[in-house]
């Protein structure tokens, strides 16, 4: 019995200095030496098994263990022989059964520290069993007394309603490291984030600080937060404790700063070289990028050939070949063709020999070499591009032939392109180039149709003006007037402010004008003279004034004409306006109006009537000797009584006033015989007046003036103008008394043209 005590003394002894090695062996002879109802065997049974767990003999402490476990089910060592087997089967990977025992030690051991480990290992082994909701349960239970599950987060910086865990909790951490990665997996961000939060709010430093914002950063990152992210990771970047979290915060960064092009912030991170080795090809790639983007592409250039050489294994150095190539292009270089051509022949991947082919059409078409580019577009393998480049390829393609003067070839890859991507930008320009090519070969019916598709598919288009114009034009090319008209409206109604309104006001003024609709024509084509007068001045102008004319409008006609060159108005519209300037008393405008048709060759030169008119204007004027020839020629051409009569007297007034009243009388004379009443005769007998006064026989004058009032007997201009001059040649031969009767007979006369009304005399 002594001896038994000495030897479990002496165990004991190992076991309190923790000399593990020493203390098996010692704990192995006193259980040999004991009968198994012992009182002190079950301690040495635990402390065996938990000695040779110290060793690291887990075999040997697992059996011994189990049958501490198996001996003495409810002893006061259960709970700690149930913890140590849980940790042996953890390790091994056999979480059920070590949960199992976990959770017997959180039920029975006393000592609260260590039910918080037991709890905190078991909800380990639940989660690693795939019992996540479990295992959250008794991760939650570690947060505290009202803590509950984070259903969805609290914005940075905001404390959540759980209590705060004990100062004193080791595991309130790992807890919510292990809640927070659940409810990652399980795609709670939100939840997740609050638990991150939770322990950047808590300060617990370290790598445990660091990990927390590195991985509610990315969650920040993923929930669109960028700049609550971004914020997250400079804090861990600028960490001095953050560890391992450190670069990976400061990769992050920079992935960061290039996804969103801050080319200057990724120059700026991937300088710093402290930035892990095991992403120098990363960063390198990352850095190159940026170089390129920023025009420098030596740089570039010097970071993808470093990448390329010293990482030449690493995924990012089998992208920095073709982004080489990009840099060659950047600076011009004479060597990029062979260059190209050497990356096509050891391209890894069709879409990277597909990217180099369009490169090298690219720089093709930059040369000015539309033929080869032409072939080139057609050689990319466009399927193994991204489906937004092959518009692109298409349309440069359509392009290159055009310019290689390939028209049939162009018209074809146009006809495609538009065929393939009809709602593509360049649709429209697309078209627009087509029709107009259609148009140059005088395909007007096929030209229409684009033309017409691009005004009706593609209303907001820049091009869509110029279809309306163009598609107006060719109907008025097409002698379809009335259609021509609408377009030229409906490109007036669209763009109001369009450089091709004057063309549209003229062309709709011409269909007005075509249809005799003179008022709605007069305005359409002064808008387009107002418009653009150096095109439509004199084209409108022209039609402006048939307008006037038509409308019998003569004061506008005669503006109009007075600004046209007078060999384009029309011989009528000449005749008619120096007509009413006679009739109004303008022989300036008459003269000037009727002279250009008195020419040889002209209308006017075989007509009596313009003849006769163009010497009463000049007579009208003083202009004596210039009325001679017109005149002449009047009376010359003047074949029925009327007309000559008419000439005579012109002729005469001439002749008088050349101070030839014998012949001048003579054609008087003549005149009157020719008509021996009417008009023509009064105007006879008052130039018989005239010639008499001329020679100073003013009582001869004054009866001829007082026979032609008296013969006229109305109150007419003729009459009128007839009693003046009998008054004033009865004053100038002193024959006062004849002279009053006949100022008498003026006013009466005067009166009585006056009066609204006229009474009979009963």
């Amino acid at each position: 019995m002594a001896a038994s005590r000495a030897q479990l003394a002496a165990a004991d002894a190992f076991y309190a200095r923790k000399d593990a090695a020493a203390a098996v062996p010692e704990y192995e002879k006193f259980l040999i030496m004991i009968p198994k109802d012992h009182p002190d065997r079950g301690k040495a049974l635990y402390r065996l098994g938990d000695s040779q767990r110290m060793m690291g003999s887990s075999e040997a402490a697992e059996a011994t263990l189990r049958s501490s476990l198996n001996s003495y089910p409810s002893g006061p060592l259960h709970p700690a022989a149930s913890y140590h087997l849980g940790e042996i089967l953890e390790a091994k990977g056999a979480y059920a059964e070590a949960a199992s025992l976990f959770a017997v030690t959180a039920k029975d051991a006393a000592n609260p520290p260590v039910k918080q480990a037991a709890t905190f290992h078991q909800a380990c082994c639940l989660e690693k069993s795939g019992k996540n909701d479990e295992a959250n349960r008794l991760f939650l239970s570690l947060l505290g007394p009202s803590s509950t599950p984070a259903t969805a987060s609290p914005p940075a910086g905001v404390q959540t309603n759980a209590a705060p865990a004990p100062p004193e909790n080791p595991y309130l951490i790992p807890a919510l490291l292990h809640l927070a990665s659940n409810a990652t997996s399980a795609g709670k961000k939100e939840e997740s984030l609050g638990y991150y939060q939770r322990i950047i709010d808590a300060k617990p430093g370290g790598e445990a600080s660091a990990e927390a914002s590195m991985k509610a950063a990315l969650l920040l990152s993923d929930l669109g937060r960028t700049d609550e992210s971004r914020k997250l990771l400079s804090s861990v970047a600028s960490s001095k404790d953050a560890g391992s979290w450190k670069n990976t915060a400061s990769l992050g960064l920079l992935r960061m700063a290039a996804a969103s092009g801050d080319d200057d912030g990724v120059l700026k991170i991937s300088g710093d070289p402290s930035l892990g080795e095991g992403s120098r090809a990363e960063i390198l790639f990352l850095r190159a990028e940026a170089l390129r983007r920023k025009g420098r592409h030596k740089e570039a250039l010097e970071a993808y050939e470093t990448l390329i050489r010293e990482y030449p294994a690493d995924a990012y150095a089998a992208k920095a070949p073709f982004q080489r190539l990009l840099s060659l292009h950047g600076i011009h270089s004479p060597e990029l063709p062979a260059e190209i051509d050497r990356y096509l022949a050891s391209a890894p991947e069709r879409g990277d020999k597909a990217r180099a082919q369009l490169l090298k059409a690219e720089v093709t078409l930059e040369a000015k070499d539309y033929a080869g580019a032409a072939v080139l577009y057609g050689q990319v393998d466009a399927g193994s591009l991204p489906a937004s480049a092959k518009p692109d390829i298409v349309y440069k393609q359509a392009w290159s032939l055009l310019q290689a003067g390939d028209r049939k070839g162009g018209e074809k890859a146009l006809s495609f392109f538009l065929k393939s991507f009809p709602s593509e930008e360049r649709a429209a320009p697309a078209l627009a180039q087509l029709a107009t090519l259609k148009q140059e070969d005088r395909d007007f019916e096929g030209a229409l149709a684009d033309f017409d598709q691009l005004s009706t598919d593609y209303l907001k288009a820049p091009e869509r003006e110029l279809a309306l114009q163009q598609k107006a034009l060719l109907l008025g090319q097409l002698k379809r007037n009335q259609e021509m008209a609408e377009s030229f409206a409906q490109l007036l109604k669209d763009y109001p402010a369009s450089k091709a309104a004057p063309q549209a006001h003229y062309w709709t003024g011409w269909t007005a004008f075509e249809a005799k609709d003179y008022s709605k024509a007069l305005s359409e084509l002064k808008s387009a003279r107002e418009g653009d007068p150096k095109q439509f001045g004199e084209r409108a102008g022209l039609r402006i004034l048939l307008c006037n004319y038509y409308q019998e409008n003569a004061a506008e006609a005669g503006r109009e004409a007075t600004a046209l060159k007078s060999a384009m108005i029309p011989p009528e519209v000449g005749r008619w306006l120096g007509q009413k300037s006679l009739e109004k008393g303008d022989r300036s405008a008459a003269e000037r109006f009727l002279t250009p048709l008195a020419k040889e060759g002209m209308p006017g030169a075989s007509d009596p009537e313009i003849q006769g008119m163009l010497a009463s204007a000049l007579v009208g004027q003083g202009k004596f000797r210039e009325a001679q020839a017109p005149a002449a020629a009047s009376l010359k051409l003047a074949m029925d009584p009327a007309s000559r009569a008419k000439a005579l007297l012109v002729s005469a007034e001439i002749q008088r006033a050349l101070k030839n009243p014998q012949i001048a009388q003579s054609q008087v004379d003549e005149a009157m015989l020719l008509q021996p009443e009417g008009p023509v005769n009064s105007q006879a007998r008052i130039l018989a007046g005239d010639i008499l006064s001329s020679k100073q026989d003013y009582n001869g004058a004054a009866k001829a003036y007082m026979t032609t009032a008296l013969l006229d007997g109305d109150s007419g201009p003729l009459s009128l103008k007839a009693l003046e001059r009998a008054a004033e040649a009865y004053h100038r031969s002193g024959n006062l008394s004849e002279e009053q009767k006949a100022r008498d007979e003026l006013q009466s006369r005067r009166e009585h043209a006056s009066s609204p009304t006229t009474t009979p005399t009963p």
